[in-house]
């Protein structure tokens, strides 16, 4: 079970670091390891242990808890997150929109979106 938590968390952060636009490099030094063992992580040959799991969080601005998020839901295969399914400019689009600084911008955007989304 370890290890199926271990690559779950690892799938986690290799979207997350992706998504961010982060380098492995970048990602370890934040938490003071180097890239190989970020790669280590990603691919869920090593553990995460819990201060790092708490600076990764950080470093993406988030809460330990987004590494878990959806790990006891029944269908896995709904949950598990797969870079392959987001298109180069999807991919781009996150990176834009988390670059924005301002959340009540962010939060306009977002509706937006959503209100195009819905024209048909």
């Amino acid at each position: 079970m370890s290890n199926e938590i271990d690559l779950f968390v690892g799938r986690k952060l290799k979207f997350l670091r992706t998504i961010k636009g982060m380098s492995q490099s970048e990602v370890g030094a934040y938490i003071n390891v180097s890239f190989q063992q970020i790669q280590k992580y990603e691919r869920g040959i090593n553990s995460v242990n819990a201060p790092k799991l708490y600076g990764l969080a950080e470093a993406f601005n988030s809460s330990p808890s987004i590494f878990f998020d959806g790990l006891n839901e029944t269908d896995k295969s709904d949950n598990e997150v797969n870079l392959s399914d987001f298109t180069p400019e999807q991919v781009a689009l996150v990176r834009a929109f988390n670059a924005i600084g301002d959340k009540v911008i962010q939060d306009k955007i977002l509706g937006m979106v959503k209100a195009l989304a819905n024209t048909k």
